[in-house]
């Protein structure tokens, strides 16, 4: 009897085993719709050589001096410092560069494909072609529908209203001058988004 209960609390146990590891694949399985930047190129340079050179000649042939922006960021010790253009009216990252400070070389990958990041980071009290940016970086989802929706940011100071790509999975917003926050409108039209961070809002 022991051992017919014995088989039973085994078998039950490799049941619900195999159910939790078919859920966790089922959780973290990446859907077949979603697209990753896997078209890149990665170059290696002295830190001391001008990004933007290399970056634009790959991408154009020669430089033309169109950047838009710079964004840097510091994780474990390793600098990354993004750089954008105006591609089609909206602000890429066509390449990112990494380095630390105990290394004379960087390493460049370079957004060979032009792609746009589903990653969106907005300066809401920037002017309005230096206030949208769209984070690319390898191996990380990529966003290829160009339509866009309206989001309108309502403070206590001044209301906002931009215009993003409805594929973007995170949002960023930054504002100055500490403003409360009422109400974020059109949220729901961007179905992708999984991530809100409110960056200068005081609550």
């Amino acid at each position: 009897m022991i051992y017919k209960y014995r088989k039973l609390i085994v078998g039950i146990l490799l049941l619900t085993s195999s159910l939790m590891y078919a859920e966790q694949n089922i959780r973290y399985q990446i859907p077949e719709e979603t697209l990753l930047a896997e078209d890149y190129k990665t170059i290696t340079m002295d830190k001391t050589e001008r990004i933007e050179d290399i970056i634009e000649t790959e991408l154009f042939g020669k430089t033309n001096f169109s950047s838009t922006m710079i964004i840097s960021r510091l994780d474990g010790g390793i600098c990354f410092s993004y750089h954008f253009y105006n591609v089609e009216e909206d602000n890429l990252c066509l390449g990112i560069q990494a380095f630390n400070e105990s290394q004379n070389d960087a390493v460049i990958y370079v957004n060979t494909k032009q792609e746009c990041g589903a990653k969106c980071k907005i300066y809401l009290d920037k002017p309005e072609n230096k206030q949208i940016f769209y984070v690319w970086e390898p191996l990380k989802e990529i966003v290829t529908d160009k339509t866009k929706e309206k989001l309108v940011i309502k403070t206590d100071k001044k209301n906002y209203t931009v215009f993003i790509r409805t594929g973007i999975k995170e949002l960023e917003l930054t504002v100055n001058d500490f403003p409360k926050l009422k109400s974020i409108k059109g949220l729901e039209k961007f179905p992708n988004l999984v991530n809100l961070s409110l960056i200068g809002f005081d609550y």
